[in-house]
């Protein structure tokens, strides 16, 4: 049985309890217009990505789909580029340009770069367009 935490409601003034969820093993139902595939298949295009793009340099990173329909938010690289997070209600070329935007702000922090959208991000982004030869033409 799951562990469940007690949370205070001021909408219902009382508290309810939760079930505790570990992070990143929560699984929302798929709704309609989700790409329809699975997490191990975003896994294995990072590491597509990153043995044909980034020559490995990434090294591990966890990614998985998670996002709303209709949603401005594509994706986001979080704890310092070890994790990264795509939105699947768009369109697989579309999520694939995200994961290598995403994919250049992950180098970023491995670089100890400044993780924006700044100069040599653009020049980044640029070559990898080139690289895909335009086919995902990452998102800037």
């Amino acid at each position: 049985m799951a562990r469940q935490f007690q949370y205070y409601s001021e909408k219902s003034d009382r508290f309810t309890w939760y079930p505790s969820v570990k992070f990143g093993k929560a699984k929302a139902p798929r709704q309609e217009g989700h790409i329809k595939r699975s997490d191990k298949w975003l896994q294995a295009k990072f590491q597509l990505f990153n043995k044909r793009y980034f020559g490995n340099s990434l090294g591990d990173c966890t990614c998985y789909f998670r996002g709303k329909p209709h949603s401005h938010y594509g994706g986001f690289c979080w704890n310092y580029g070890r994790g990264i997070t795509v939105n699947g209600y768009y369109s697989e070329k579309r999520v694939l340009a995200i994961l290598l935007h995403e994919m250049i702000h992950c180098e970023q922090f491995r670089t100890g770069k400044k993780a924006d959208h700044g100069r040599w991000f653009k020049s980044r982004a640029r070559e990898l367009t080139i690289l895909t030869k335009e086919k995902y033409g990452v998102v800037r």
